[in-house]
């Protein structure tokens, strides 16, 4: 007997049909549900820019101010000295040594003046100066300039003078010429500078007496505040008021 096979069995077409899993085809575009998604690349951070410093025109205002005798001049005698003209330049240059941490800039009225910090003089390898690094405030500036313009003048001159019996402190008081002279500089409230300029004539012994201030705003409004005043109007043909200029005094 011959060996028995297993008999071939074909499948019908429906048959094949419900075992085949169709494939779907998925378009490449990412907006595609079920696309595949490539993964990210590692993140990198961008390195931080490289901090130059202060450029050269900014070093220039370092080196103008460190010098001893520029010192306590107005910002506008470095601009003019280095030649920077534009004032969006100014601007920059400016913000750039205090982002560097390098100065600050004092301003009262239109006056604005440069104070280096020790970092700047260790930038410029040089010492910085003894006693008030950062300089003295514009007030005693201002007041020193004109103790020296009255000095050049003839006059004996004393800063923070005393007046009258009850020694009445006055910002600046000049003996000379046959009379004695007191100034007052407005840098502080209108009504305390009108304070000071009643006291200042209550102590009886000045035949002038200045005014000064470096905004004209203060300046009209004590001009304004001293003529309505009972006390100083009797007196304000005794008193000049004056605008001190950016200029240095002659």
């Amino acid at each position: 007997m011959s060996g028995v096979q297993d008999p071939v069995i074909v499948p019908t077409m429906e048959a094949l049909k419900a075992s085949v899993v169709p494939r779907r085809r998925v378009s490449a575009t990412p907006d595609t549900p079920g696309a595949p998604v490539a993964p990210f690349p590692p993140f990198e951070p961008c390195p931080e820019p490289a901090d130059l410093g202060p450029s050269a025109k900014a070093m220039a205002v370092l080196r103008f101010y460190a010098y001893i005798g520029n010192r306590e001049k107005p910002l506008e005698a470095c601009w003019k000295a280095i030649g920077v003209k534009s004032g969006s330049q100014k601007a920059r240059i400016v913000e750039e040594l205090q982002r560097h941490g390098l100065m600050r800039l004092e301003s009262k009225g239109r006056r604005k003046m440069v104070r280096l910090y020790k970092r700047a003089y260790g930038l410029l390898g040089i010492a910085p100066p003894k006693g008030d690094g950062v300089g003295g405030c514009i007030h005693k500036v201002i007041v020193a300039q004109l103790a020296d313009m009255f000095r050049a003048r003839g006059y004996d001159v004393h800063i923070e003078g005393e007046i009258g019996p009850h020694r009445k402190r006055i910002d600046l008081v000049a003996y000379g010429h046959r009379r004695v002279v007191g100034l007052e500089l407005g840098l502080s409230r209108v009504a305390q500078e009108l304070a000071n300029l009643r006291a200042d004539l209550f102590a009886g012994v000045l035949d002038l007496l200045l005014f000064v201030a470096t905004d004209p705003s203060m300046l009209n409004k004590v001009r304004a505040g001293a003529a309505s005043d009972p006390v100083i109007a009797p007196h304000i043909h005794r008193i000049h008021f004056c605008l001190f200029s950016e200029e240095e005094p002659s």
